[in-house]
């Protein structure tokens, strides 16, 4: 069973005007145990969470 979101990603623009765009889940890794792959979704997303990762290895 999936367990539900704990992060929510919110954009907003002052002076934006009215509208909601809801897009799909931004999973970041591939599973969830320690240590597991970012996923291709999460990199596209932002690049620098790879160089983040390889930083933080045990």
């Amino acid at each position: 069973a999936q367990a539900r979101a704990k992060v929510l990603l919110l954009e907003a623009v002052k002076a934006g005007g009215p509208g909601l765009a809801v897009e799909p889940p931004l999973l970041l890794y591939s599973g969830p145990e320690r240590g597991a792959a970012l996923t291709p979704e999460a990199l596209a997303f932002c690049p620098f969470l790879q160089c983040n990762r390889a930083s933080t290895k045990e």
